[in-house]
């Protein structure tokens, strides 16, 4: 009863900050928990039929991108007005079990509170029985598209969240860090017309291919990621060539670009038997 108390509490909270919102823009109010049920499908598995790590990323975009759309100035098309956009910063994911082809998956979405114009946003993933897959958090940003520059909150006029909607499936994720004691092997890579999305720069998912592209099929065969930490630093353009450094050694791996400076991205997690 504590915890449903305490939910109620919560979710008065942040429905009175949303009603704040809705009552300066009149255009809309966002539910504190946002659900969706999906079905996977041929373009969202691997050759083993198992949901794909790259496609989850991209489901939890779409998912966000569905939930903020509730209030209207705060989707695509009215950001996008303004030259603005949501950017993925940091996510961190922990899968317990990955669906297969034809499974429904019910995913559950709700932000954090608020933190000198960053966003949190937490995800859990079920399948129809109730039973956990995954959860992850995550960290946004609004970017200004013209500058490629990050907003502020009073600069982008977004909903400020002062609760967290839902108690926290897990920690916000802190920086990852290159695993450099683990043997090193580097790859080339230039951005091809696929890894851009409608932001002009490589999508955030398209880094999790890049991770498992450089895993020869063999590995796939038996293994799949089973815990990830990325942080993205800066965006990577079309224009721009990268080389990838990949630490690893046996489940243990970290992936980053080779820079003079911070890297635009890294990647730091561990495998798992499938």
């Amino acid at each position: 009863m504590a915890g449903i108390a305490k939910h109620k509490v919560l979710h008065g909270l942040f429905e009175k900050t949303l009603q704040k919102h809705k009552s300066k823009t009149g255009r809309g109010n966002m539910e504190p928990i946002y659900e969706k049920q999906i079905t996977l499908l041929a373009k969202d598995v691997d050759f083993k039929s198992r949901w794909r790590t790259s496609a989850v990323f991209t489901a939890m975009q779409e998912i966000a991108e569905d939930h903020v759309t509730q209030v209207e100035t705060l989707g695509y098309f009215e950001l996008r007005k303004r030259s603005i956009a949501w950017v993925l910063t940091r996510l961190e994911l922990l899968m317990d079990r990955y669906p297969l082809i034809g499974e429904e998956v019910r995913i559950i979405t709700w932000p954090g509170e608020t933190k000198h114009s960053v966003y949190p946003r937490y995800f859990e993933f079920c399948n129809n029985k109730g039973e956990t897959l995954g959860k992850a958090a995550s960290l946004w940003v609004l970017m200004d598209i013209e500058k490629r520059a990050m907003l502020s909150s009073s600069q982008s006029d977004a909903v400020v969240i002062t609760k967290d909607a839902k108690d926290p499936c897990m920690p916000l994720p802190k920086t990852p860090r290159a695993k450099t004691d683990l043997p090193l092997s580097e790859t080339d890579k230039h951005p091809l017309f696929c890894d851009i999305d409608v932001n002009g720069h490589v999508n955030n998912a398209k880094y999790i291919d890049w991770l498992c592209d450089l895993y020869p099929l063999s590995w796939h065969e038996t293994h799949i990621l089973q815990h990830l930490c990325i942080n993205y630093s800066s965006e990577v353009r079309p224009e721009e060539a990268l080389v990838l450094q990949l630490h690893a050694q046996e489940m243990d791996f970290s992936l980053h670009d080779r820079q003079e400076g911070k890297p635009h991205f890294t990647i730091s997690g561990e495998w798992m038997m499938h």
